[in-house]
């Protein structure tokens, strides 16, 4: 065998290592990210062991582009999704997800609306024959070592109509990473009351996915001081509704929370080594 052969197949086998390597360090990582996709939501978890979950999409196609730096290219399965409700900034990608992965299950509250997304979204649904599961309060579901409570709607939605879609949001609070992670869609004032009559300090959770972007029709001073996050991540873009209102990062920071937004931070990454990540180096471009 030729010098030059040996070396090529040498060059070969360091570079399987390197790439095992990096596979075993990144990818098998325990980890929840808040992906950056503008002005909507969309948040990742997955464990070590690849078990996946999904919550919302965002307003477009963005999400495809940030899955791939979180789950390796060949990986192609979702074990759940979660919709929180039907508005377009939290269920457009979501359709061309369910088009391109395999899901195993979804939860929804199944609330009636005639958006196009939407619709389509409830098409393909049934053309795969997807599970689905009505979210109602006091449900729990597990996908690996992720836990996940869903607390609101406090009654089953499916197939009735609201004016206020915003306030029939899936909220969850998910058991992960030794942390708790408050999930509230895009909920506002009503809802906090609601969850705190019922659940009073329970609502405790160290990491606040904040509702509906930061608007000032969500995070009143009484339900952060319920929850007591350490940190708040605000899923926001470029936008002309002034998402995040200046009162609720007051609310914010006189509560002494550590604030993480999207549009400055790009995607958001929680680990259970570093929690939420210093730098955001390989996420932020």
């Amino acid at each position: 065998m030729s010098r030059i052969k040996i070396i090529i197949i040498v060059l070969a086998v360091i570079a399987a290592i390197v790439g095992a390597i990096f596979y075993v360090n990144y990818f098998q990582t325990d980890r929840a990210v808040f992906l950056n996709v503008g002005q909507g939501d969309s948040i990742f978890f997955r464990t070590g062991k690849g078990e996946t979950i999904l919550i919302d999409g965002g307003p477009d196609n963005t999400v495809q582009t940030q899955l791939g730096k979180f789950m390796p290219f060949w990986e192609r399965d979702l074990d759940l999704i979660i919709l929180t409700h039907p508005h377009s900034d939290h269920i457009t990608g979501l359709v061309e997800i369910l088009k391109r992965y395999t899901v195993k299950k979804i939860i929804m509250t199944g609330i009636s609306h005639t958006a196009p997304q939407y619709l389509e979204f409830l098409k393909i649904i049934k053309e795969q024959e997807i599970p689905v599961e009505i979210a109602v309060a006091g449900e729990i579901e597990e996908v690996g070592d992720i836990k996940i409570e869903i607390l609101y709607p406090l009654e089953n939605l499916a197939g009735k109509v609201s004016d206020d879609l915003n306030n029939t949001s899936v909220v969850a609070q998910i058991d992960f990473l030794n942390q708790k992670f408050l999930m509230m869609g895009d909920a506002g004032f009503d809802v906090e009351k609601e969850l705190i009559k019922k659940y009073g300090h329970n609502l405790q959770s160290d990491i606040l996915k904040v509702g509906h972007h930061g608007s000032r029709f969500s995070t009143d001073v009484k339900f952060l001081e319920i929850v007591s996050p350490q940190t708040a991540v605000i899923c926001v873009g470029e936008n002309s509704f002034g998402h995040p209102s200046p009162r609720t990062l007051n609310h914010l920071e006189r509560a002494k929370v550590i604030i993480k937004r999207t549009d400055l931070d790009g995607n958001v990454i929680v680990n259970r080594e570093e929690r939420i990540e210093k730098s955001n180096q390989l996420t932020n471009h």
